[in-house]
This record gives structure tokens, sequence and C-alpha cells, in this order.
């Protein structure tokens, strides 16, 4: 598809009326989803390939396995059941194809069913996961820093203050009905000595209209007691990233999550992390224009970027950007004061779905990406 109108063909012609919907796999996203949209929509079953979940239920939902229910996927008139792909899509599409399953017409990304889904119901914009940085200062200088950090000039570097917080954010929702997800970071987002009052504005004005507030640090800055304080009352949630493998710091890290744990914080630890070498900017991968939208479907990253007032499709651009390595492109963002119509609106929408200006955003046509068309992958965290 190369447009959003063309999506909304699809989606009227074989996803608009359907009695109930299945999920696959079954992961932190999916339940996302599931917590906001069972109202509105009928999800059936989930599925995974984990078999030990089979027969178990989320939310009063049964998980089955999905190497059964694959082969008995067939409805009383013959037509196999419509199948909402949560997480890991190009393996999970790969899975189903080879099950005989066709894609976007018995299975589908769920992000782009559920934004459709409520845009045609209720004129509503739903977003996935919006990243949002308060600092490019960080307590480490990883090599392959996925943000870019480890080649900003001192000059460069800057805290994101409390007034352009709110204003990003009220820009964000002036268009936005609700966002499943909002992930904070930086560099290091615990330098921000703000942070706290940002949470706790976020939570107050905005809470009903976002999922979840995640923190992403990697542990070793000490948690402030007023930001304990915020993540007891917000509910919010701290990712650990776990660099311990190449960083020795592994004291200071469990002081760290014994003062989560003691506090009574909710916490995750990601430990086996594989980073993908994107070459940029030391080696440029060259994307040739013509093939630089089909690399960019294949990274398609979940997250969103929330800077500047600015909304991106991919939010490590303005963080290139910010470093001086990369010039910024019309096509890697929508303005968020510029939107004053529906029509404008939609242009969000169709930006957040990948249907951007020019066919790509600039950094696809020279940055690796995730994708399973890179397969170079380097060492977590290494200085």
């Amino acid at each position: 598809m190369q447009t959003i109108q063309e999506l909304e063909e699809l989606f009227e012609k074989y996803w608009e009326n359907e009695k109930g919907y299945i999920v696959m796999p079954y992961t932190i996203r999916a339940r996302a989803y599931l917590a906001v949209i069972a109202d509105d929509i009928h999800i059936e079953a989930v599925l995974d390939n984990n078999d030990a979940l089979d027969n178990t239920y989320f939310g009063g939902i049964q998980i089955k396995a999905a190497s059964k229910f694959l082969k008995e996927n067939i409805s009383q008139n013959g037509v196999k059941k419509k199948i909402l792909v949560s997480a890991h899509y190009s393996e999970i599409a790969e899975q189903l194809k080879n099950a005989g399953y066709v894609e976007n017409i018995d299975f589908i990304d769920m992000h782009m069913f559920v934004s459709m889904y409520y845009w045609r119901k209720k004129g509503e914009i739903h977003l996935l996961d919006v990243h949002t940085a308060v600092t490019t200062y960080c307590s480490l200088n990883c090599k392959n820093c996925n943000m870019f950090i480890n080649h900003y000039a001192d000059s460069r570097r800057r805290n994101i203050g409390m007034e352009e917080f709110r204003e990003n954010f009220n820009a964000l929702f002036r268009s936005v009905n609700y966002c499943y997800k909002v992930s904070i970071l930086g560099g290091e987002p615990l330098l921000n000595r703000e942070l706290p009052q940002m949470l706790d504005w976020l939570h107050k004005e905005y809470g009903s209209r976002v999922g979840q507030i995640v923190i992403v640090t990697n542990g070793t800055v000490p948690v402030q007691e007023r930001l304990i304080k915020v993540l007891k009352e917000t509910g919010a949630k701290i990712s650990i990233s776990d660099y311990t493998a190449s960083v020795p710091y592994d004291e200071k890290l469990k002081r760290f999550e014994d003062e989560l744990e003691n506090s009574g914080i909710e916490f995750e630890i990601n430990k086996e992390m594989k980073w993908k070498n994107f070459f940029f900017p030391e080696e440029k991968q060259k994307v040739s224009f013509e093939s630089a939208r089909e690399h960019m479907l294949c990274c398609n990253p979940v997250f969103r970027g929330l800077n500047d007032k600015k909304f991106y499709y991919c939010h490590i651009v303005w963080s290139a950007v910010q470093a001086g390595l990369l010039k910024e492109d019309k096509a890697d963002f929508v303005d968020l004061e510029e939107i004053k119509s529906p029509a404008e609106r939609k242009k969000l929408l169709s930006h957040d779905l990948g249907f951007v200006e020019n066919g790509s955003i600039s950094l696809c046509r020279y940055c690796g990406g995730c994708g399973s068309d890179n397969e170079s992958l380097v060492v977590a965290g290494v200085q």
C-alpha cells in the first residue's frame, strides 16, 4: 500500500464489519491494547507460540496455542477468522503465510487495524508508543548508542525544561485522542532534575488518555526521593537497560534495583539486548532512494517521536539532527502546531502509519535500521 486511501479501502472491504478478531502473539503490547479496546472491539481469543499458555486467560479472554488454532481456524462459512498481529510482525507474518493466511486479508498489523478502527468509527487518533527525550546528556558513552549520544559536542547537549515538556504534550493531545504508551528517555532521563515534575504533570493532565508511562534508564543514576514518590502516585514503570555485560557497574545497578523494589515501584530489567548495527554515522548505509521506503517499512519502528512540538515517524531522527549528524527533512515529521483542521489531523494519522511524504524519512537512506534486512549486530553497551 502506498497511500492511506488504499488502506481505508482495504479496511472497509476486509476488516470493518467483522464480528470478532483474534490477537497474536500474547505480548506486553497486546495487553496494553486489550486493556483499552475490549469495550469497542470484540476479541475472541489470543494466540501464542508458547504452548504452556494454552487455555489460560487475560481479562476474560482465552489464550490458545497458535499451532493448534491455526490449523483449525475456519468458521462455519469456511472463512478464516481475522488475526491482528500485535508484535514481531515479520516473524509472525511469515508463520501465518506458511499456514495459508494472506497478508492484509486474513491478518494485519494490530496498530494499523486499531488506528483505522478508531479513525473511521469515531474520528479519533490512537497512537501505540510515543517516545520523548528529556535530555541529551548521559552517564554512559555507548559506542553504538541508538540515539547517537556519543556523537554530541558538549555545546549541543541540553536538558528539556518543564515548560518545553508541557508544550510538547499539549501540542500532541490537541490532535491525538489516546496513546497506549508514553516512553520517557534520553540520554539518561534521570539526569534531568525536573523529571519528577514532568511525570507528575503528565499523569495529572493526560493520565486518562495515556495507557502506561515508562521511564527508560540504564540504572546508573540514583533515584531521587521525589521521583520515588511520583512513581508511586502515578503508577509509572521503570525499564532498566542492563549493560553490565559491557560496563562494570553491577553494584550500582543492584542498589538501584533494591531501591525500586523496597519502594514498591514496578520495574523490568532488559539483560540480553541485541543491538542492530545502524552503520550511521560512521558508515552510511547508502540505501538507494528507490528502496528506501521498503527499507523503512521493514524496520517499521513501533514507536513515534515527540520533541520540539513535532511528531516524528522515527524518534532517532530528532536526535541525529540535534547532534548535527543529519539535516532534517520535511518528510521526517508533522509539525503539530500546523494542525488546524480534520484534513491536517488525517495527515498526522497517515504519518503515524508510514505513509510519509516522499515515501520514506531521510535517515532511512543511511541507517541500517532494525528490520530483518539488517543482520549485522553489535554488542550492547560497549563504551
